[in-house]
């Protein structure tokens, strides 16, 4: 139950942040998926030492609600504006990707 909710709000989060209008300019779509992965993972960097430095302690479904609230924050950005982040996508993008992907699998496996 722990991973489901840690899963929803981080595609909460993703999908959100993804969304939320940051230029006038159209963006690459691969790389702002990956922006908005690091910017994730900066979130729960954040959070943890916040956490580790209040002797609080950590759990995945903290995260999840932490994902979810600032997923709602996002979206409810995006409705209100009535405007989204415009995106491109090449072929070659989804071709590295799916490359860095099958590496990935052959090197460390399933």
């Amino acid at each position: 139950m722990n991973l489901a909710i840690y899963i929803v709000g981080m595609l909460s989060f993703l999908s959100g942040f993804y969304f939320v209008k940051k230029s006038e300019t159209k963006w690459n779509g691969v790389c702002g998926l990956f922006i908005a992965y690091v910017v994730w993972i900066m979130v729960q960097s954040l959070a943890g030492i916040f956490k580790l430095f209040f002797r609080y302690p950590v759990h995945a479904w903290q995260y999840g609600l932490l994902g979810l609230g600032l997923g709602t924050y996002c979206w409810v950005q995006v409705f209100r504006s009535k405007e989204r982040q415009q995106y491109e996508y090449a072929l070659s993008d989804f071709l590295i990707v799916l490359l860095l992907i099958v590496l990935g699998l052959w090197r460390y496996g399933i």
